[in-house]
């Protein structure tokens, strides 16, 4: 199936499949810096989580599943944005703070801000 995806970023004509299916609202898309993984977060009160997905040589991917599970974490926050470093930690946006993962699945701390709703912005 194709789609047309546009954003004031990226123009691109896409083709799309089900890799996993199980984020009801996926938000938050990055690539590890080696390009060996796609992360997903969900936007979903009911189900925190963030998918990781292999990438194939052919630009597709697989293996989806679940890479960080923040569903049971106290605060009502959907996951809303992340941002990856060069050493491939996540940074992520989630219930009561900024969440930062390694690429391991580690949870490695949190940046809790006056406000509980963030957003991962910017480049670095």
């Amino acid at each position: 199936m194709s789609h047309s995806f546009s954003s004031p970023f990226v123009r691109a004509r896409i083709r799309s499949s089900v890799a996993y299916d199980g984020l009801e609202r996926p938000n938050g898309l990055a690539f590890s810096p080696d390009k060996k993984y796609f992360y997903v977060d969900n936007w979903d009160e009911k189900t925190k989580a963030i998918v990781r997905y292999e990438v194939n040589p052919d630009g597709t991917l697989s293996n989806g599943e679940v890479f960080f599970d923040m569903t049971n974490a106290s605060g009502e926050d959907a996951l809303d944005g992340r941002k990856i470093d060069e050493k491939g930690n996540l940074y992520v946006s989630g219930p009561g703070g900024l969440w930062i993962i390694s690429p391991e699945g580690k949870h490695l701390g949190a940046i809790v801000g006056p406000s509980t709703r963030t957003t991962c912005l910017g480049e670095r």
